[in-house]
């Protein structure tokens, strides 16, 4: 596997390390999750869960659709960072 990838994910399936590497180094939505990887919307939804709770990847709500989340990886970016990444892709 690449060296990119920490030992917590290594023996995680295929769909989590992809999610993962797709998080990496950036700010994702469900949408661009779903468009970055192949992957169902639930499917992303319970990789990301997953992801969270392991705390690889951290989250937040959308500040324009509270029902959806932000997906970023906290090795390279703050909560505030982040939220201006996401808002400048728009």
């Amino acid at each position: 596997m690449p060296e990119q990838l920490p030992p917590e994910v290594l023996d995680e399936p295929p769909a989590t390390r992809l999610v993962y590497l797709a998080i990496t180094g950036e700010v994702h939505d469900q949408d661009s999750l779903v468009d970055a990887t192949g992957l169902s919307k639930r499917r992303i939804r319970d990789v990301a869960n997953d992801l969270v709770d392991k705390r690889l990847i951290n989250t937040y709500r959308n500040p324009d659709d509270q029902r959806r989340r932000i997906y970023y990886d906290p090795s390279e970016y703050n909560l505030i960072k982040a939220q201006q990444e996401y808002m400048s892709q728009l």
